[in-house]
């Protein structure tokens, strides 16, 4: 009798741009390189693993979102909060931020509080749907700015089905 299972196709490991993330101050909004997808029949799944630093101990409550935006296809997209495809930083008080963060323009996809550890790293994993043709990487401090020596990683991966 065979025996039927899922096992998962994972591309190579990407590690993104992360120059604009370092010292990323409180309330700033660092945004991740455009990842555009050559075929979505295949990526189901992206799964992401990051080595965020602060800049100093946080406090109780300080808190690190990620959060992913999605564009309306892959070929000269349009991107909420008119977003350049390049890595970048959005000021706290910008307009940009403000209309990109208010309605459904992004998802939180994780939230990491600090229980006021001294520890400075914060490092984790987590996984996400394929957002769309063309999607980018949130990061928001709030509290306590970032430091230097960050670094995320994502591998695109879809079930396979084995008999």
């Amino acid at each position: 009798m065979a025996v039927n299972s899922i096992f998962n196709r994972f591309e190579a490991a990407e590690t993104m741009t992360t120059a604009q993330l370092e010292s990323l101050v409180d309330g700033d909004l660092w945004h991740s390189e455009a990842i555009t997808e050559s075929d979505l029949a295949t990526t189901i799944f992206v799964k992401f693993w990051y080595s965020l630093v602060w800049a100093s101990a946080p406090t109780v409550s300080d808190k690190i979102e990620f959060m992913l935006i999605s564009s309306d296809q892959a070929t000269s997209p349009i991107w909420p909060g008119a977003l350049p495809a390049a890595e970048g930083v959005l000021d706290a008080t910008s307009d940009a931020q403000q209309l990109l963060l208010i309605g459904d323009n992004v998802d939180v996809v994780k939230t990491i509080t600090s229980s006021g550890s001294t520890t400075l790293t914060q490092t984790g994993e987590f996984t996400v749907q394929n957002p769309s043709p063309s999607w980018k990487l949130l990061i928001k401090p709030t509290g306590e700015a970032l430091g230097t020596g960050n670094v995320i990683r994502y591998r695109k991966f879809s079930p396979q089905g084995q008999s």
